[in-house]
């Protein structure tokens, strides 16, 4: 399975692609629409061009300003975000960028299509693709040996 099908995926199920949010945003601003949105990373917006984007802040970086007992009011997200993003493309394979994320240690990577960040992809995304295609696998399986289809028998 290749990572557009995890994008379509996300799509299906009412989702948006990505998220963002101003590089001259607070962590508490970012804290609070990722709540609202219910999601653990947010693109940082590229301040000279719509659709660019310049990082991106994780819930991780947040925890790590708490646990330094900085206010989140005063840091700003360009201030803690990453910004030497790993990405993948929507071309990828999904085991190979399991791994990577694995090895990385991230849960979230920006997808591209053709260079241009397209969307923002979690690794529950790409499990809830993957378990959805070992359903579909299985039930045809199921149908082929069983002599069914979709369990009506033929």
């Amino acid at each position: 399975m290749k990572m557009k099908k995890v994008l379509a995926e996300k799509v299906k199920r009412g989702h948006e692609a990505l998220y963002s949010i101003s590089s001259g945003a607070t962590l508490r601003q970012a804290a609070v629409r990722m709540a609202e949105k219910k999601i653990g990373a947010l693109m940082v917006d590229c301040n000279t061009a719509k659709g660019r984007y310049m990082g991106i802040v994780t819930e991780r970086d947040i925890i790590e300003c708490c646990a330094g007992n900085r206010d989140l009011d005063e840091v700003l997200v360009s201030e803690v975000m990453t910004r030497d993003m790993v990405t993948v493309d929507t071309e990828d394979f999904v085991k190979p960028v399991v791994g990577l994320m694995a090895r990385e240690h991230i849960r979230h990577v920006p997808l591209t299509e053709k260079g241009e960040i397209k969307a923002l992809i979690s690794i529950r995304d790409i499990m809830r693709a993957s378990d959805l295609e070992k359903d579909i696998t299985i039930a045809e399986l199921s149908d082929y040996v069983g002599c069914t289809k979709r369990n009506v028998v033929y």
